[in-house]
């Protein structure tokens, strides 16, 4: 079986961070994500969720960071490459273009708050810059309960300023993010959670999916390199990211394919070969379900 694409995926309308107007998000709910923010838009977001109930397993993917507050319940997240158990007052940190999903059973009762930013209002803080980049390779933090509550208040009041937008709303925002990231930083400093190592097989798939993900895969082709079966590799991958092997290769693919779109006068159909899809049809599918626009539109909306 050749992993090229999936026609079933969600859909999602393309989004491209930076700007300086709305910052409301229209998206089905169990969408996956690329561009959260359209060139228009005020690049931060906090968006409330209950629970987990109608989930489905679901990767993600996309250009802005992201921060999850628990404020309540227990679960287990993947990562980038690893699995994180989180409790209450626990923040996940997710870079950009990492891909990322809930584990399939959990976090049916965790309640969160999400804070999306884009890089735009990262890049224009030094100090928030750094901050960021000290945080860069850490991705599940527990805070202390004066530092929960703290940070709780400042997203509530990142959302109400947002919502109201009073006079100089985005310059409260800029500081409440600055703030939120000192927290986390302050943390970091201290002791960072502990994380759950993966089977160290499918660490090692995961190694070679980042590396080689544009080349042809293959089960039979990782089966004989890994010296498992088919069916172990699958099931077990997916045991422990919350994803299938497909689906995470093509969340890959289509991370490339954007940035080619962005920053390359590429034409489509060579992105779609460099990226590794066998066929333009399958390419533009898969993109499509994936941003809500062709890949032609897509390289307009970010021009």
């Amino acid at each position: 079986m050749q992993i090229t694409g999936n026609s079933s995926a969600p859909r999602f309308r393309g989004r491209r961070s930076g700007g300086q107007a709305s910052h409301t998000m229209t998206v089905h709910e169990s969408a996956l994500r690329e561009h959260i923010f359209t060139g228009d838009q005020f690049p931060v977001l906090v968006k409330r969720f209950e629970g987990g109930a109608g989930y489905r397993p679901t990767a993600f993917c996309h250009s802005e960071m992201e921060f999850q507050l628990i404020c309540n319940g227990e679960g287990d997240y993947f990562i980038k490459d690893r699995l994180y158990h989180f409790t209450k007052n626990s923040v996940l940190l997710i870079q950009r273009d990492e891909v990322h999903s809930r584990m399939p059973g959990s976090c049916l009762l965790a309640s969160r708050i999400n804070l999306i930013v884009g890089t735009g209002i990262v890049t224009q803080d030094p100090a928030v810059e750094e901050m960021v980049s000290s945080l860069a390779g850490c991705h599940h933090l527990v805070l202390q309960d004066k530092d929960a509550v703290l940070a709780r208040m400042l997203l509530e009041d990142i959302s109400a300023e947002s919502r109201e937008k009073g006079p100089y709303w985005k310059r409260v925002v800029e500081a409440d993010i600055c703030k939120f990231l000192t927290i986390l930083h302050r943390s970091s400093l201290v002791d960072s959670a502990e994380h759950s190592e993966l089977n160290p097989t499918i660490k090692r798939v995961l190694d070679h999916l980042n590396s080689d993900f544009t080349s042809h895969i293959s089960l039979d082709e990782l089966s004989a390199r890994f010296y498992q079966s088919k069916y172990w590799l699958s099931r077990q991958f997916k045991a422990q990211t919350g994803i299938t092997i497909m689906e995470y290769v093509i969340v890959k693919r289509i991370a490339l394919a954007r940035h080619l779109l962005e920053v390359t006068d590429m034409k489509v159909a060579a992105i779609a070969t460099s990226v590794g899809f066998d066929d333009i049809s399958t390419f533009n599918r898969d993109f499509k379900a994936r941003t809500g626009v062709t890949p032609s539109d897509y390289r307009k909306i970010s021009a």
